[in-house]
């Protein structure tokens, strides 16, 4: 059996060299691991794999690359060839203790989503667990977790285009990155909006939260002509509302808040999915609220959109003025500023001209 060791890149696979293997395993761009190797990193993926067949045997050649190191987890991609066949699959990997238990939750919370939902839009897991990555200078343990590689589908964010437009940046590893056209930009943030929606329990207000743009949570498919966006990760699917008692028109109030803290997420980025917040242009508010509303639809004739009465619920919309969007708002902010001060600074920022724009499509609705 062969194994290789690589780094994904846009320009093709980049064979790891001796030299290159004993550099020292970088937890993330600025820190190194006290004594991993990048060796040790590849070697550790290796047993995972192999202590936990996959494939059946005999397998001629395995190929592990290095795709990616976010902010919270690594993740490799592991190709397996034998008997003709082929299959690759995702390994995240996480190191230090609250990335361990997040990803083992993100684990639990995909298993639960494809189980209860039939709509593929995660990726099926297969298995995780903490495992020894030990070398000659010390032991340290890791959580692995394995789901399906989706084939053909790209992460992308926000940049400029050759003429400095904001335009959606698609990372394609595979023909080389590409600048998306504006309708597929469009498109993309339509169908994320969608996505989320449709995994969204009316009932009892759980959403998949939380996700961003700058982790490479959706990733779109444009080969068959066609935009095909899928969610990566579902790290938590829990509720972002609470009310102290039961009555059908919190349906609604939840149902709003949803929408409102979903529209303004659409709008953030990190520029490279890492740098400095990037603020999406309104020339995608219009798309997000539409796959908002062909979600519920679709809710609707699966006997999960009943909000408790006849309610319509383009038409509350519609009758809010700029000031009580701005109230709705502002519980939201609060949160925002505790849980993300980085990108607060940007929303904040962009508070008025965001209602504003919310508010002009929502009276264009019909």
């Amino acid at each position: 059996m062969r194994v290789k060791y690589l780094f994904s890149s846009s320009e093709g696979d980049v064979l790891l060299d001796e030299k290159t293997l004993d550099r020292a395993f970088l937890l993330n761009p600025f820190e190194a691991h006290p004594f991993l190797t990048l060796r040790d990193y590849f070697q550790s993926i290796e047993r995972f794999i192999v202590d936990n067949p996959l494939f059946p045997d005999p397998i001629d050649q395995i190929l592990i690359r290095s795709e990616k190191h976010g902010t919270l987890y690594h993740v490799a991609s592991v190709e397996i060839i034998g008997l003709g066949a082929r299959r690759k699959f995702a390994v995240s990997i996480a190191f230090s203790e609250p990335r361990k238990e997040l990803l083992l939750r993100e684990y639990e919370t995909m298993r639960y989503l494809n189980q209860r939902f039939p709509y593929g839009y995660l990726p099926k897991v297969h298995m995780a667990s903490e495992v020894p990555c030990s070398c000659p200078k010390g032991n340290e343990t890791a959580v692995m977790s394995v789901s399906e590689w989706l084939e053909g589908y790209h992460e992308w964010h926000l940049g400029e285009d050759e003429e400095g437009k904001q335009a959606v940046l698609i990372w394609d590893m595979e023909k080389g990155n590409r600048t998306a056209s504006a309708e597929e930009g469009r498109s993309i943030f339509g169908e994320a909006s969608r996505i989320l929606t449709l995994y969204y329990d009316p009932k009892t207000f759980r959403q998949i939260y939380p996700w961003h743009h700058a982790a490479g949570d959706f990733v779109v498919n444009l080969s068959e002509g066609i935009v095909q966006v899928k969610l990566t990760a579902a790290r938590n699917y829990l509720p972002l509302v609470s009310f102290p008692t039961k009555a059908d028109s919190h349906r609604v109030t939840a149902l709003v808040a949803f929408l409102l803290n979903m529209l303004m997420q659409m709008r953030l980025d990190r520029i490279g999915g890492v740098s400095e917040p990037v603020w999406a242009q309104e020339e995608f508010v219009g798309p997000c609220l539409e796959g908002f509303f062909r979600a519920l639809q679709t809710l609707k004739a699966e006997g999960r959109g009943d909000w408790g009465q006849e309610y319509d619920l383009n038409a509350f919309l519609k009758s809010l003025s700029k000031e009580e969007l701005h109230s709705l708002y502002a519980p939201l902010m609060e949160s925002y500023r505790e849980e993300k001060p980085e990108d607060f600074k940007v929303i904040e920022k962009n508070l008025e001209e965001h209602i504003a724009t919310l508010w002009k499509i929502l009276q264009g609705n019909s």
